[in-house]
């Protein structure tokens, strides 16, 4: 009895052996999918972009977008089939948009194990080529940014001046949608619609920062609409030393040590801007002790089973009559 109960467990610790030693993927066909910036923007039109696996199984991708994260907008559902898994880049362009308009938008893509979505990003629509603005106060339209370094960021911006002889313009910024800083103040004349870049150093590592154009002119003030941004690396981090005493990295930027101006006379309708969005994944039963396949199931029973027959080995033994 006691040979064949150790046969089994030989057996039964090869068979562990054996699926311990050939992984089982959970979920290895998930499609994901990334937003990427949108390109080719004029007044009325935009092509987005974004880069999907389809997960090895054939599949289809295609881009939500609308004025505000709602998304009432979608090309269509099967705007890019892929009929065979598929890791690449994919675009699709849109057209009758709005002009002067902000846009949020974010790429899609589904296989016959679910929907996934990409992380948000917007961009802002130029003025309408049929005409400039004519009226006499200026018109400022907060266009896109650049994130260039861990510190550094550059803003963008469409100044209409207005029907006067000059106007003036810069941007507002901050850690919140308060802002609270400004970039030097440029003076625009001689065009009737004038690109502004700003660029500016000295930023927090991983913070999230708002900004706006903002012009003037004798006849009023526009302010463009707040963007925002998180800049690349790691975040502030508080310091606790022995005493009590905290340090705490700056949480709000210093002062820039560079303010970069650069105007040009030439319309522009193109660049973007971004927000975040992240889809995750929970796992059923994670941290636990039981099985979470049938195999590990069927090991356990025999564990089980090799257990009860020891015992009751044992106990026969103990109960057989000495001599």
């Amino acid at each position: 009895m006691l040979k064949k109960i150790i046969k089994l467990f030989g057996i039964t610790l090869a068979t562990a052996m054996f699926f311990i030693a050939v992984p089982f993927t959970t979920h290895a066909y998930n499609a994901s999918v990334t937003t990427v910036n949108a390109t080719s923007v004029t007044p009325l039109n935009v092509t987005f972009n974004g880069i999907v696996n389809t997960g090895g199984l054939p599949g289809a991708a295609w881009f939500e977008y609308g004025t505000d994260l709602n998304f009432a907008n979608s090309t269509a559902n099967n705007d890019i089939v892929f009929n065979s898994g598929y890791d690449g880049n994919y675009s699709t362009n849109v057209s009758g948009l709005s002009s002067s308009t902000t846009y949020y938008f974010r790429a899609v893509a589904q296989n016959s194990e679910g929907r996934v979505y990409g992380n948000v990003m917007s961009f802002a629509t130029g003025l309408d080529p049929t005409g400039y603005n004519n009226q006499m106060s200026p018109t400022a339209i907060t266009t896109s940014f650049s994130v260039l370094t861990d510190t550094a960021a550059q803003f963008n911006s469409l100044i209409l001046p207005g029907n006067s002889n000059s106007a003036n313009t810069w941007f507002e910024w901050g850690t919140t949608t308060q802002l609270g800083n400004q970039t030097s103040t440029v003076a625009l004349s001689g065009a009737p619609a004038i690109r502004h870049t700003s660029t500016i150093t000295g930023l927090a590592g991983g913070t999230t920062y708002y900004f706006r154009a903002v012009t003037q002119n004798s006849y009023g003030v526009s302010d463009g609409t707040i963007l925002s941004f998180t800049t690349t690396g790691n975040p502030p981090v508080n310091y606790t030393y022995v005493g009590g005493t905290t340090s705490t990295t700056p949480t709000t930027p210093t002062t820039p040590t560079t303010i970069t101006s650069t105007d040009t006379t030439t319309p522009v309708t193109t660049n973007t801007s971004s927000l975040s969005s992240m889809l995750g994944a929970n796992v059923f039963g994670a941290g636990s002790f039981l099985p979470v396949n049938i195999f590990g199931w069927l090991i356990l029973i025999i564990f089980i089973l090799l257990l009860i027959l020891l015992s009751k080995h044992v106990y026969n033994q103990w109960k057989a009559p000495t001599h």
